[in-house]
Parts: structure tokens; C-alpha cells; sequence
């Protein structure tokens, strides 16, 4: 059976406050990273692209001047060397592009370009088209089912006055090339140290929100626990300030319940001590024995209050790591020795950190309820990393499912009996929860398929 549960440290850190917050963080920053990638990567290729229009249309200018200038036979003998060159040049009567109007940005940008370039040398007309382009800026290659590394190509034809155009065919640089790794190491880089320190700064923000929800766990172990610093931000420091006038409050509270049980107990010692001594007195015998044990009653019960109201104020012992395997078994011997049906499994050694003389207080109030209603007890040990339980089980009639909620309230008892001798107080497993929850730990009742109770006792390592 499992009596511990573990908690992922991946689910865990995401559950924190320190865990969101740097989730949100890297998510903004990622995304923050992207669109500017993107947009920086859309305004360099259009860059390229403007860069590359203005030269190509440069060059296209220059060339056509040039061989203008040329006699017919040189422009021909122009031709035939420019086959397998950077720009193949032809002089026809027929332009070799159609009359279409632009596709896309490319071919917009070049004749834009090769318009304002050729203007000034009496072009009477231009055009371009640019084989594969496309109106994307990012797939035009990929659109035309080229492949990635085939250059694309730019045809130009521009009609000088005398009616003859100039054909210019030229390759055009691969655009489609993977981002620069420079870009990635430094945006990998930028991240890693803005993410670095955002853990820092995280961290050091939400540390005051851990040590406040230590104290609030802790004030209900130890309501004289030293009051919490009043510093960090200003609403970390509110919060602490409420949870000290809140632990004042209950201090006081306390403190004042248990002084007015104290002064009740007290005040009523003095007329519980006539009536007894009146008692003592009188003639009959069995009168007088059932005054007296009617007085005994009522002393043990105002001392049993009196005494319940104080374990959750009175000053702890010190708190030191104890075996309690070796302690629940040394009680189990003590019980056995005087003849009572107690057992304890051997287990290794369980170190706790707790106060060992109310520990035993705890576990002797739970083994004595199984030995007072069920006859025997039987306890064990089991050990996880993370906490120890011990389980005290026994085979007697167990307790009514409705009754399992209260029964460890002050003065419920689970024999209907009113008779002190086989009904107690009903302070037993009170004050062994008011202990065990004081040294952060559970106590659990449940009753077993089998028959009998079984106690659960969970403890914080």
C-alpha cells in the first residue's frame, strides 16, 4: 500500500507562482523574438531585392548605351559573345518578352528601376519578367517548382526609338537562403541571458511568498512561533503584517480561554474539597462512596480540560530527530511486559524531527484507546523518503462511519456510555491530533474491511 505521495518536480515547478511566471516570460519572449526575426528578415529582402533591381537596372542601362553605340555588324558579333556570360544581349525587331503586366514584387521593383534608369537614353519602352516569380516574397522559387538552388531568371527588353529592342537575359541571385547562423547563436544568446536572469529576479520576488507560506503552515504547529519580517514588496509585506495581528489574535484568544478554564478548575477545587470532606462524614457507607467518586469525576474532568486547553499554548520542548520506530516500540514493550496484547513489527529506523515526550503522549493515547475498546493493538512502521507513517490497527467493533468525522473532537467519545471507566473523557485522540498536527502531521482514522479500527499517524521527515 502506498501511504506517501510524491509530487513530479516538472508539474511541480509549473504549479508555482515562480514556474508561471517564468512560462509566461519565455513564451513573450519567444514570441517577441519571432515576430521581430521575421519582420527584420522582410525588410532585409526587401532590401536585397530593391538593391539588386537598382543594379541589375544600372547594368541593363549601361549595356544598352553601349551597344547602341555599336555599328549593326558589332552588335551582332555582341551578341554571339555575350551566349554563356553573365548577360546574353540581343538586338530584334520582336521583343523577346511579352506584353504582360508585372507579376509580382520582384518584377514590379526591376521595371520600376530599369524605367527611371533607361528614361534618360530615349527608351520608348521596358519590359521585364522574372521566370518562377510570384506575389510571395518567401516561396516564389518553391511556387514554380524549381528547385531551391536553380538562380532565377530576368528578362529584359527595352525598345530604343528606332524601334529595335534590346533583349538582355541575366540570372538573378538565390533569395531563398537559410537564416544567417549569426542571427540564430545571437538570439539563442539574447534569450538564454534574459531567461537567466529572469530566473534570478523571479526567484528573488517570490521568496518572501515561500518563507509567508511556511509561516502560515507553521502557525497552526506552533502559535508562539517568532512573528515574520515585515519586509519584501509591499504587498508580501501587507500580507505579513496581517498574518502577525492575526497570530496575536489567536494568542490572546487562547490565552484567554485557557486562563478562564484555569480560574473555573481553581474555583471550583475549594467547594469540591467541602463536598468531599462533607462526604467523609456522613453515616452511610455506600452514600458515601458514590458522593466521592462523583467528586473524583468532576476533579478529573475540570483537570483534563484545563489540561487539553493548555497543550496547544504551553511552551514545546525542544525538537530534536528521534527514532520513532524505536520509540513506538519501546511503548509496545512497556504494555506487553504488563501482560496487555500489543505488538509491534520491526522496521529500520525512522528518523523524525519532533518532541518525543508529547510524541509518546500521542501514541500512548492512541495504543490505550485500542487496548480500552478493542482488548489488543497492533502497530507498525512504514518509512518513505519523504515522511513516516505509523499505522496502529486492532480487531474490535471499530467506529460508525458517521461518527469518524467528530470522533476526534474534544469530548466525543465513541462508547455512548456515560461512565468514565469505559467511555473516558473523550480528550484521548484530541489532544493526539492537537500534538501530531503541531509537528505538521495527520492523524487518520478509518475502519478496516476486515473488521477493527485502523489509526493512521503521517509525519513530515
Amino acid at each position: 500500500m502506498n501511504w506517501g505521495m510524491s509530487w513530479p518536480p516538472g508539474r511541480a515547478l509549473c504549479a508555482s507562482l515562480r514556474g508561471q511566471t517564468l512560462i509566461i516570460m519565455l513564451a513573450g519572449l519567444l514570441v517577441s523574438h519571432g515576430i521581430v526575426l521575421v519582420l527584420y528578415w522582410g525588410d532585409r529582402d526587401d532590401a536585397v531585392v530593391l538593391t539588386e533591381a537598382e543594379d541589375l537596372a544600372d547594368h541593363i542601362a549601361a549595356m544598352t548605351v553601349l551597344v547602341s553605340k555599336l555599328p549593326p555588324d558589332m552588335q551582332a558579333k555582341m551578341a554571339q559573345v555575350s551566349r554563356g556570360s553573365m548577360f546574353r544581349i540581343s538586338v530584334d525587331t520582336r521583343s523577346a518578352v511579352p506584353l504582360t503586366p508585372p507579376q509580382g514584387r520582384i518584377e514590379t521593383l526591376i521595371e520600376a528601376a530599369l524605367q527611371e534608369r533607361t528614361a534618360g537614353i530615349g527608351a520608348v519602352a521596358t519590359r521585364v519578367r522574372v521566370a518562377g516569380a510570384s506575389t510571395s516574397l518567401f516561396h516564389e522559387v518553391a511556387q514554380t517548382g524549381a528547385p531551391a538552388d536553380r538562380p532565377l531568371v530576368l528578362d529584359a527588353a527595352i525598345q530604343r526609338p528606332d524601334g529595335r529592342w534590346f533583349n538582355i537575359t541575366t540570372r538573378l541571385s538565390d533569395r531563398t537562403k537559410p537564416w544567417p547562423t549569426a542571427v540564430l547563436v545571437y538570439t539563442f544568446c539574447v534569450t538564454s541571458l534574459v531567461l537567466a536572469v529572469s530566473v534570478w529576479m523571479v526567484g528573488r520576488v517570490t521568496r518572501p511568498l515561500k518563507v509567508l507560506a511556511a509561516a502560515a503552515e507553521g502557525l497552526g504547529r506552533d502559535i508562539n512561533r517568532e512573528p515574520l519580517n515585515e519586509d519584501g514588496p509591499v504587498e508580501v509585506a501587507q500580507a505579513a503584517r496581517a498574518l502577525n495581528a492575526m497570530q496575536g489574535r489567536l494568542r490572546r484568544l487562547i490565552d484567554n480561554r485557557t486562563q478562564m478554564l484555569a480560574a473555573i478548575s481553581h474555583d471550583l477545587r475549594t467547594p469540591v474539597t467541602l463536598l468531599r470532606l462533607r462526604a467523609e462524614m456522613l453515616p452511610d457507607a455506600g452514600q458515601r462512596e458514590r458522593i466521592l467518586a462523583t467528586l473524583e469525576e468532576m476533579d478529573a474532568m475540570t483537570s483534563a480540560l484545563v489540561a487539553f486547553a493548555r497543550q496547544s499554548v504551553v511552551e514545546h520542548e525542544v525538537e530534536r530527530a528521534v527514532d520513532v520506530a524505536a520509540l513506538l516500540d519501546s511503548l509496545c514493550a512497556d504494555r506487553a511486559d504488563a501482560g496487555q496484547p500489543v505488538s509491534c513489527a520491526a522496521a529500520e529506523p525512522a528518523i523524525v524531527p519532533c518532541r518525543p515526550q508529547e510524541l509518546r503522549r500521542a501514541l500512548t493515547n492512541i495504543i490505550d484507546n485500542a487496548l480500552t475498546y478493542a482488548g489488543s493493538a497492533r502497530a507498525r512502521v512504514i518509512a518513505s523518503p519523504r515522511r513516516v507513517t505509523i499505522a496502529v490497527e486492532d480487531d474490535g467493533p471499530g467506529i460508525p462511519e458517521a461518527q469518524l468525522p467528530t470522533i476526534c473532537h474534544p469530548f466525543v467519545r465513541g462508547e455512548s456510555s456515560r461512565n468514565r471507566d469505559t467511555g473516558g473523557l473523550g480528550l484521548g485522540l484530541a489532544i493526539a491530533q492537537t500534538i501530531i498536527e503541531g509537528h505538521g502531521g495527520e492523524l487518520h482514522l478509518a475502519n478496516r474491511p476486515e473488521g477493527g479500527l485502523r489509526v493512521l499517524i503521517r509525519l513530515p521527515r
